[in-house]
């Protein structure tokens, strides 16, 4: 299972807490770089806690990679919320500047990353060359990667051949349709370059579509994804609607019809109209024919032969004919959606019924068939505004029948009053509500309001759903929804914690870090020595937010074998560090068996420090001695060496000795060598 806070886009999950704390930091640096000038105080403070920021988060891994969209932010198929002001103007700096992704290096220098937010502070056509055209990344910076915006190559075509596996998507298309891929992979997570072509997506989805539930959210994820194509506009928009009309034409023979039939009325509504809007003319009309014949209705041979050639004409006609006929299929579309024509004009039931009414030797009070469906009963009940009894009634035989999810719907199209709250109270149990997560997950919004009129019911069918959820959108869901619950489900979630494995333990204490206060003497410090590292780093983190207990888990975390854990515990002592926990910074500094990023913090935490032992140890870094007469010169450079010399020119740039080694610094022949000399000046 993954950690809490990894990512999928498309639906885009959200993002963790780590990744949007550094995705602020770094969108606040931007501002503070347009702002303050070169070699400003402030400035050096923010690089500084963007290099620790990045440390925490990429753990042990070599990179982190941020796709760009026009509004949103892509990480590990994360997607920024659009409404974050912060992150939505940094992805807007970013798309100015027509990048499409940003690869950063754990190993990135501070100088790097400096230069960095020098470039992207400026606004392009202001004297300044939008930074993705110009793509310094590939040879000025060694550890800062921009991919520019390339939008011939951003689709998913339809072989899947061709693809740069490096780019991200570049409009919110692309992200339903990362969204779309991954529900047709069943939970898999697609390139983020989208490499998965039409035709493999499309062989996912028929295979798919075979289980009613997945195809009512592939519908639902068709229906956000011809919406997109409609509203936007431009070359990528056009490739989109390519690329969705050639998945609608790839789909195996009867997949269509299925699917079309597996969604509710509202929804198929939505996505034929959706489609006749967005798609090529040949879709809308494979479109139309499936939607007649999931809802049994008609379409004429003769017209429908008529709209083939139609559409056919539209994509492959000649140009003077092309735009008639585009025009033409989508005008008989829509008069379809609006009066379908039945060969019958009764439904088969009803036709039934009236021949059963005409044969006097019928018995209909024994057939079962004609028994009438509690639904009915309950829809009747609410739109007439008699719920009780028989409303009430039939919404709970509906439940016993494990019909609840339609209980809701109904409930959730009818405004909230006297006439929907006896039936909300009949059905608002917590029984109710498992069986409603079970059916349709935490996202279905009848689900959403049944939770928020349960309250604290809620918290015990919410953990048993985080305790068995095997995909992140359905985890981070359940623990939004704890967290509005305020404190019962802390309470809840301690009692749980000690019987619980070790994958519901993690998110329990991660649940624990998002809600105060906690119960009365719990300590998350026996989870700090699970065997489980995914485990530790949750109950470490909770010490570090503790101040009672940050000296304790300073020292667990910078001890422990587990890399993230120790860039976590290294970050919380950049900000702020005991003199006790000191001796074990010094040591980690020295230690060339630890990972270069953990000692390049060590080293940043030691010059925070100002201690006379960290003034001895990072000059004892920085220089070395020669072999023959044993003079002092500066170490070879290396990323240790770097921040060893910046710390000293930070905190320490009037002591004799230190003065002597940033002179040596500043006549260096490398560029970063010089520039680390130069950060205290």
């Amino acid at each position: 299972m993954s950690q809490v806070g990894s990512a999928e886009p498309s639906a885009p999950g959200a993002p963790s807490r780590e990744l949007t704390e550094f995705l602020i930091e770094l969108a606040t640096g931007l501002q503070k770089r347009a702002m303050y000038p070169e070699g400003h105080p402030m400035l050096l403070a923010t690089v500084d806690r963007l290099l620790a920021r990045l440390a925490a988060l990429v753990g042990d891994r070599p990179a982190l990679a941020i796709g760009v969209a026009r509004t949103q932010l892509l990480v590990d198929g994360c997607a920024t919320d659009a409404h974050h002001l912060l992150c939505r103007e940094l992805a807007a700096r970013l798309h100015r500047h027509r990048v499409a992704s940003l690869r950063i290096e754990a190993a990135v220098t501070a100088a790097e990353l400096d230069q960095l937010l020098a470039r992207l502070a400026g606004e392009p056509g202001r004297g300044q060359r939008a930074l993705g055209l110009s793509a310094p990344g590939n040879s000025e910076w060694s550890h800062v990667t921009l991919q520019p915006t390339g939008y011939e190559r951003l689709g998913l075509r339809g072989t899947g051949a061709g693809d740069d596996p490096a780019e991200e998507p570049a409009s919110g298309g692309e992200l339903f349709w990362l969204e779309l891929a991954r529900l047709a992979l069943d939970g898999e997570q697609p390139s983020p370059a989208g490499s998965e072509g039409a035709a493999d997506v499309a062989a996912a989805l028929s295979r798919r579509i075979a289980d009613p539930h997945a195809a009512a959210g592939v519908l639902a994820g068709l229906s956000r994804l011809a919406e997109s194509v409609q509203t936007e506009s431009g070359e990528a928009a056009a490739e989109m609607r390519a690329r969705v009309s050639a998945l609608i034409s790839l789909l195996e023979p009867g997949a269509l019809t299925r699917l079309i039939a597996a969604g509710s009325d509202a929804e198929r509504e939505r996505f034929t109209a959706a489609a006749a809007a967005a798609l090529t003319p040949e879709a809308v009309v494979d479109v139309m024919d499936a939607a007649a014949t999931a809802t049994r209705r008609t379409i004429s041979p003769h017209l429908l032969r008529l709209l083939r050639k139609l559409g056919h004409l539209a994509d492959a006609g000649p140009d003077s004919a092309r735009v008639a006929a585009d025009a033409a299929v989508r005008r008989h579309a829509a008069s379809l959606l609006t009066d379908w024509g039945l060969d019958d004009p009764n439904p088969t039931q009803y036709t039934g019924v009236l021949e059963v009414m005409a044969d006097r030797n019928a018995m209909p009070a024994a057939d079962a068939d004609l028994a009438p469906d509690p639904l009915v009963i309950l829809w009747t009940a609410l739109e007439v505004g008699v719920p009780e009894p028989r409303g009430c009634a039939a919404a709970l035989e509906l439940v016993a029948a494990g019909r609840t999810t339609e209980v809701l719907d109904a409930l959730a199209a009818t405004p909230e009053g006297p006439t929907s709250e006896p039936i909300w109270r009949a059905v608002g149990t917590p029984e109710a509500l498992r069986a409603a997560l079970l059916a349709h997950g935490i996202d279905h919004a009848p689900v959403r309001t049944l939770i928020r009129r349960l309250g604290v019911a809620a918290v015990d069918p919410l953990l048993d759903l985080l305790g068995r959820a095997e995909d992140h959108a359905t985890r981070a869901g359940a623990l939004a929804a704890l967290e509005a619950l305020g404190t019962p489900s802390a309470a809840r979630a301690v009692e749980r914690l000690a019987d619980a494995p070790w994958y519901l333990q993690r998110n329990l204490l991660h649940l624990l870090g998002r809600v105060r206060p906690w119960p009365e003497g719990f300590s998350p410090a026996p989870w700090a020595t699970h065997p489980d590292g995914r485990v530790r780093r949750e109950a470490i983190k909770l010490l570090l937010d503790l101040p009672a207990h940050r000296d304790e888990g300073l020292s667990r975390g910078l001890a422990d074998a587990d890399p993230g854990i120790t860039a976590v515990a290294l970050a919380t002592a950049l900000e702020s560090c005991p003199v006790s926990v000191l001796p074990l910074i010094e040591r980690m500094a020295r230690d060339p068996a630890r990972l270069s990023a953990h000692r390049v913090m060590a080293i940043r935490v030691l010059a925070r420090s100002r201690s006379a032992r960290a003034l001895e140890s990072l000059a004892s870094l920085a220089v070395t001695r020669t072999r023959w007469l044993r003079r002092q010169r500066l170490a070879p450079k290396s990323p240790e060496v770097l921040a060893a010399i910046a710390g000293l020119a930070t905190h320490w740039p009037g002591e004799p000795r230190v003065q002597q080694v940033l002179a040596a610094a500043e006549r260096h022949a490398d560029a970063d060598v010089r520039a680390a000399a130069r950060r205290g000046a």
